[in-house]
């Protein structure tokens, strides 16, 4: 409910009307001030894509680092702090996102429902640090698809005997091969290639990118400016209905607790059968 004074002469007015008027344009009679008849509407801005578009890109990109550095640094307690800011970022994409469920999951057990020793648990196995090393720690899940990948690659190489006993043979196995294969590269001196160390320089790129930006002056708004792939983007990832947040918020709470299995959603579903493609290939 929209409420605002309005002042004739000396009297005042208390004016009351819903949003949904406010849209619609409605008219109020007043009919102790000579049938005055006044109309209450919503201006509608012109919208920026491209200004809005640069806002919300700069917020993605700031959480998606300070997201790298809690890995890095194996950051428990400030893990939990963005992922409570990921759950708007995600309902923002979708009200279903199953992302947003898992953030939610994890922040429930790990600081409600789970014991104080099992919640610690859980909090410091979402990172690992393979060298022993400050400040190189990684995901556990990501550590977790590198050792699938390494199983691939060998149950691949079974070709025709591939059985669900060698399988499970090779699989056991496949810490010792790896090790093995490394020992027998370092000992014959075979240089293990990573694209880690060999990185391009940005420079020319950052130079580009300045070149076609810097007339667009994208931080400047000016209305009228389109984007055909972002049409109508919002300025920021948190500008959603409040109460559908909470309710959708609420309503997740609620199922967790009840162990019920997950709302299924459309959107989710198709970026992982990207991700699987990317995978195969």
């Amino acid at each position: 409910m929209l409420a605002f004074e309005l002042f004739i002469g000396e009297r005042k007015y208390i004016v009351n009307i819903t949003p949904e008027q406010a849209a619609a344009g409605a008219k109020l009679s007043l009919n102790d001030v000579n049938n005055t008849t006044i109309v209450i509407s919503v201006i509608k801005e012109e919208r920026d894509d491209l200004y809005n578009y640069v806002n919300q890109f700069m917020q993605w990109y700031l959480m998606i680092l300070s997201f790298k550095d809690t890995i890095s640094e194996g950051d428990i307690y400030r893990n939990n702090i963005n992922l409570k800011f990921c759950i708007p970022f995600f309902f923002s994409h979708s009200n279903l996102s199953k992302y947003m469920t898992e953030c939610i999951d994890y922040i429930l057990k790990t600081e409600i429902m789970l014991s104080e020793k099992m919640a610690l648990k859980v909090r410091a196995s979402s990172f690992v640090n393979i060298t022993g090393r400050k400040g190189e720690n990684k995901a556990a899940d990501l550590q977790k698809e590198n050792q699938v990948m390494v199983l691939k690659d060998l149950i691949r190489g079974l070709g025709s005997n591939k059985t669900e006993n060698s399988i499970i043979t090779i699989s056991k196995a496949a810490p010792v091969v790896k090790q093995i294969c490394e020992n027998v590269d370092t000992m014959l001196g075979v240089i293990d290639k990573k694209t880690r160390h060999k990185k391009r320089s940005v420079e020319d790129d950052v130079k580009q990118i300045i070149k076609e930006l810097e007339p667009l002056k994208p931080w400047v708004k000016q209305t009228g400016r389109q984007l055909y792939c972002f049409k109508d983007i919002k300025k920021s990832p948190f500008s959603f209905n409040r109460t559908e947040f909470e309710t959708s918020v609420t309503r997740t709470i609620n199922r967790l607790k009840r162990d019920l299995p997950p709302l299924q959603n459309e959107g989710d579903e198709d970026e992982d059968e990207d991700e699987e493609d990317s995978d195969e290939q």
